[in-house]
């Protein structure tokens, strides 16, 4: 193949493989947005105001083995009712004798759907009075994101599979662009593994070279694209990563199979 095939080439799988990094940068921060709006629910558990130490070192213990609590936190009577007379404007301790509001802890869910399992649960811990966790938002929270991950993951799969095939095309038009090439070396008795060898090699310097140049311009564009939605720096370097080495080998693994159906 000539430089201008080569390039032309290079320049397709390198749009492919950017194409691949932008379907997967948003299919994490569809996840991160989801985990986003997880956390803003809470359930808050209320204690008795009897309750003993070893009832609530058990409680924490719980919580803490529990693997769909994401954090907890425990607020004590007085503060909780500093933080009630602050939002409300009624001061509690000058109205009644006696505190009303219990101490609580606020759990942080996993996930949206871990708050009703939460809650169910807490009830049933020794000094435990009520549990209270907006079930309407929950819900609704749960239905919206199932649908954005649906939605997400849908379009990543089509995007998916358009990818491979144009990058498959590519590299086959690729090839056989040089089968005369190919049969001229047939005819005068080259090897298989000779013939192969150079469109190999190829191969694996275009998918490294189209996959880097991707990943670049994929960080490039995170700017932009975190103004839709945002991964981390961490996901990102993941991504990237990801991209040179699926890049180069798919370069290889297509190229080794058209080469096969060409090269007979």
């Amino acid at each position: 193949m000539n430089r201008g095939g080569f390039f032309a080439s290079g320049v397709c799988l390198t749009l492919l493989f950017l194409l691949l990094g932008v379907a997967s940068y948003f299919v994490l921060g569809a996840q991160r947005v989801a985990k986003d709006l997880s956390g803003g629910l809470s359930v808050s558990v209320f204690l008795a105001s009897d309750i003993t130490a070893q009832q609530r070192q058990a409680i924490e213990d719980a919580m803490k083995a529990d693997k769909e609590v994401a954090s907890f936190e425990y607020i004590d009577s007085q503060r909780a009712t500093i933080e009630f007379e602050n939002a409300t404007g009624i001061k509690v301790r000058e109205v009644l004798d006696e505190n009303p509001i219990p101490s609580s802890y606020e759990i942080k869910p996993l996930s949206a759907e871990s708050a009703a399992t939460i809650e169910s649960r807490v009830g049933e811990w020794e000094g435990v009075i009520s549990t209270l966790y907006p079930k309407d938002v929950s819900g609704e929270l749960t239905g919206r994101i199932r649908v954005i991950n649906g939605v997400i993951l849908g379009v990543a799969a089509l995007v998916l599979i358009v990818a491979l095939s144009l990058i498959y095309f590519t590299l086959k038009l690729s090839v056989l662009a040089s089968a005369d090439t190919i049969r001229t070396m047939q005819l005068v008795g080259a090897r298989r593994s000779f013939i192969k060898r150079p469109y190999v090699r190829r191969a694996a310097v275009q998918g490294l070279v189209s996959s880097l140049l991707a990943a670049g311009l994929l960080v490039a564009m995170s700017r932009v694209l975190g103004d839709i939605v945002e991964v981390d720096w961490e996901q990102l370097g993941v991504i990237a990563a990801a991209m040179v080495a699926v890049g180069v080998l798919l370069n290889l693994l297509f190229t080794v199979v058209v080469l096969r159906m060409v090269v007979k």
